[in-house]
Parts: structure tokens; sequence; C-alpha cells
């Protein structure tokens, strides 16, 4: 079995954090849920066999083959976001303050790629 996760996507819905790519999700019918590579020139799918589209206690099969590399700082970054979001929301704390707390935990690999601090707040 594949290990997986979800990370909140910038619209606040889950994607599906597998191998180093990330999905959305497509459909659902029964206990399947389908999901399909976020990036819309790959062809990279996966099933999960669960209750709700969001449930880590599934099961997932992948299905095609993705046509790029792996980018497991694309999720970490996805993740920072909606803790920021999440904390923004409830912290008496300024903006610019949760971002700058939240930047400093992430591996320098992923800080090449976060979005500048004043997009964050």
């Amino acid at each position: 079995m594949d290990d997986f996760s979800f990370v909140p996507s910038i619209r606040g819905k889950s994607k599906l954090a597998l191998n180093g790519f990330l999905c959305r999700h497509q459909r659902s019918r029964g206990e399947n849920h389908y999901f399909r590579c976020e990036r819309n020139d790959c062809p990279g799918t996966a099933t999960l066999r669960a209750v709700n589209y969001n449930d880590t206690n599934g099961k997932v099969d992948v299905g095609k083959s993705h046509v790029h590399e792996a980018d497991d700082r694309r999720d970490q970054v996805l993740q920072m976001i909606g803790n920021i979001r999440k904390e923004a929301a409830t912290s008496s704390l300024l903006p610019m303050t949760i971002v700058q707390q939240h930047r400093q935990n992430v591996d320098a690999e992923a800080a090449k790629i976060l979005p500048s601090e004043s997009a964050l707040w």
C-alpha cells in the first residue's frame, strides 16, 4: 500500500498527496473516490477506496502514471499555507507574525518555492 495523506488546497479543499505527487478529487462513486493529478497536462490518476474521499484509513490504488517528476516540497508548502490560515482565523497575532513563525519551520528546499511573505498575509 502506498503512503498517502491529504493537504489543504489554496481554495480550502483536500488534495491527495501520494508519493510526491498531488492529486485533486475528481468524482466519487460509492466507496470509490477518483483523483487526478493537479497538473492539467499529466494523465496521472489514483483511486481511494474509503467511506469518505478524505479518509486516511482507506486504500489507494495508483492508476495511470505521471509524466513529470515527483515534488515532495509542494505538499509541504500547501500544508504550511493551510496551517497559517487556520491559525490566522483563531489567533490574535498579526498575520505577518504568523507567517514568519511558520516560515521558520519549513526546510530550505521547500522555502525556495514558498510564496513571498506579503503574498501569504
